[in-house]
C-alpha cells in the first residue's frame, strides 16, 4: 500500500496510472497464490485508487467484489474498513454531479451498504444523492433522499448528521427562494446544533448563502 500511496501523492497524471498498475500487479500475485485475504485487501486498495482517479462506478464495483470476499472469509472488520474508507461522501468528487456514472455508482453503493447493513454508508450515499439531484434540478426527489438520510441518522442517534441534513436543506430552500421552508429547516438545524453544544455551527444555519 505504501508504494501505491506514493504514486497517488504525485501531482502528475502518470502517478495515478502507476498506482493502478501497482495494484493490478499485486492482485495478480495474490490470485496466483490463492490468497483470498490478500485479494480482498488488494481490491480494497484498488477501489481507493479508482476513487482518486474520479471513477466512482469502477470503485463501487470493486467494493462489491471485495465485500463479497470479506463476507466469505467472515472478516467483518475488513468489510467495515472497506466501506468506511471508500463508500463515503468523497466517492463522487465535486464537478461530477451531472454525471450518469455518479448516479449509477450511488445506486450500487446503496445496495452494497444495504446488504452489509452499514447505515452510516447508506446515509452518506443518500446525502450524495441529495447533492446530485439538486444539481440536476430535481428538488422533490432530492428532499426525499434527505428525509431518508434523516431517518437513518435518527436510528443511529447521530444528532450531528441530522443537524447537517437540516442545514443543507435550509440552504437548498433558500437557493430556491422558499424562505418559509428555509427558516423551518434552519431552526431545526439550530436546535440540533445547540443540543450538541456546537456553537460554531449555529451562525451558518441561519447565514446568507455563500
Amino acid at each position: 500500500r505504501t508504494a501505491v500511496d506514493a504514486h497517488l501523492a504525485r501531482p502528475d497524471r502518470e502517478g495515478k496510472e502507476d498506482a493502478l498498475q501497482a495494484v493490478v500487479d499485486a492482485l495478480s500475485a495474490f490470485r496466483e497464490a490463492d490468497s483470498l485475504q490478500g485479494e480482498a485487501q488488494g481490491l480494497h486498495v484498488l477501489a481507493s485508487v479508482y476513487v482518486a482517479r474520479h471513477e466512482p462506478e469502477a470503485a463501487v464495483n470493486v467494493v462489491q467484489d471485495a465485500a463479497s470476499i470479506f463476507r466469505e472469509l467472515g472478516d467483518k472488520r475488513g468489510e467495515l474498513a472497506l466501506l468506511q474508507s471508500v463508500v463515503n461522501r468523497d466517492l463522487v468528487k465535486p464537478g461530477m454531479e451531472g454525471s450518469d456514472e455518479a448516479l449509477r455508482a450511488i445506486k450500487v453503493a446503496l445496495a452494497v451498504c444495504g446488504q452489509a447493513e452499514h447505515k452510516p454508508g447508506q446515509a452518506a450515499m443518500l446525502l450524495t444523492t441529495f447533492r446530485l439531484l439538486l444539481a440536476r434540478d430535481k428538488p422533490e426527489r432530492a428532499m426525499q433522499a434527505a428525509e431518508e438520510a434523516v431517518k437513518i441518522f435518527q436510528d443511529l442517534g447521530d444528532g450531528r448528521g441530522e443537524a447537517e441534513v437540516a442545514h443543507l436543506t435550509a440552504q437548498a430552500h433558500l437557493d430556491r427562494e422558499e424562505p418559509r421552508k428555509a427558516l423551518q429547516a434552519a431552526q431545526r438545524a439550530l436546535a440540533l446544533y445547540r443540543g450538541l453544544g456546537d456553537q460554531a455551527e449555529e451562525r451558518p444555519a441561519f447565514g446568507p448563502p455563500p
